[in-house]
């Protein structure tokens, strides 16, 4: 029995290991390979992304750009800038998402004229209700993210969603200093107490079943 025991232990924490990781879709882990930047549309099946839904790109106000030295998809230059142009992804189905994660958004910071680029955002969470606009919200630099540098980690900002998204649509302020691009999404994390509560769950169950077989 003490064998069951230590074997159920085990478990509970290799279960509880297995459902704790999260893994960040970055765009720059899609294969772009042939992808020029002079069409509207990128759609990538669901064994190109290994995850089992199709993933869709659109660009609005000019061409779908991918960039691969920040890992970014934007629209006409390598971003999305203020005016008419808007980034729509969605999916082949409603996905679970935590967050958004965008580069190349940056604070401005000069002294005669500092300025932070913002953009704003909507999404609907499922099309098998019908078109609609579930949530929405607006972003802007952070103060200490100062402009300057390329790569992955340049002007990265991370924009909170929390809820089901199955399509969304990303905009830059109508002024044209600001832009950015959109860089992958990630997916919730278990909440810390919910995996503590069923590792102790199953190891009280083990202890239970064991105080039994002594009886």
């Amino acid at each position: 029995m003490k064998k069951i025991y230590i074997n159920t232990i085990l478990a509970t924490f290799f279960l509880c290991v297995a459902i704790s990781p999260v893994q960040a879709l970055m765009f720059n882990d899609l294969d772009w390979t042939g992808y020029y930047n002079d069409a509207t549309h990128k759609s990538f099946a669901d064994g190109e992304t290994g995850l089992g839904y199709d993933i869709h790109f659109h660009a609005l106000g000019g061409n779908l750009t991918w960039n691969p030295s920040d890992g970014g998809v934007g629209v006409g230059d390598d971003e999305i800038t203020g005016g008419r142009e808007a980034l729509l992804i969605w999916y082949s189905k409603p996905i679970d998402i935590a967050t958004f994660e965008l580069v190349d958004l940056f604070y401005e910071g000069v002294a005669r004229n500092p300025y932070r680029e913002a953009g704003f955002f909507g999404f609907d969470s499922d099309f098998g209700n019908g078109l609609s606009l579930d949530g929405f919200g607006y972003f802007e630099a952070d103060l200490w993210q100062a402009i300057g540098g390329e790569g992955p980690d340049a002007g990265s900002y991370s924009v909170a969603i929390n809820g089901q998204v199955q399509g969304i649509a990303f905009f830059a302020g109508l002024n044209s200093r600001n832009d950015y691009a959109v860089a992958g999404y990630t997916t919730p994390v278990p909440e810390p107490s919910t995996v503590l509560l069923l590792g102790l769950g199953m190891i009280g169950l083990a202890g239970l079943g064991r105080k039994k077989f002594k009886k």
